[in-house]
């Protein structure tokens, strides 16, 4: 992650696919789908990490990349974000 190079798997095709599931209920399912969000947020980090801005004449090309960057992020903090009614003990992300 970081190098620049491309990713040996690119799981962007089967996020669809896992999150469409709407049913955890299996130890199985329940697998895939932290498995494929896992995979998702290191895609997004390795998508983000090779944003560059190479001249100041391509600022807005810059500027466009981070924010599908940041949309990006956006989408997997609002799948892995506990629920509003959960208390803070039950969160993996409490600070």
């Amino acid at each position: 992650m970081g190098t620049g190079r491309n990713p040996i798997s690119d799981c962007d095709s089967l996020l669809h696919d896992a999150i469409d599931t709407t049913s955890v209920a299996t130890i199985g399912a329940g697998r895939d789908m932290r498995l494929t969000l896992i995979s998702q947020l290191f895609a997004t980090t390795q998508f983000g990490l090779s944003i560059r801005l190479r001249s100041s004449e391509e600022i807005g090309i810059f500027y466009k990349e981070v924010l599908d960057f940041l949309m990006r992020m956006d989408v997997i903090e609002r799948l892995i974000y506990p629920l509003p009614g959960m208390h803070s003990y039950h969160s993996p992300l409490r600070a």
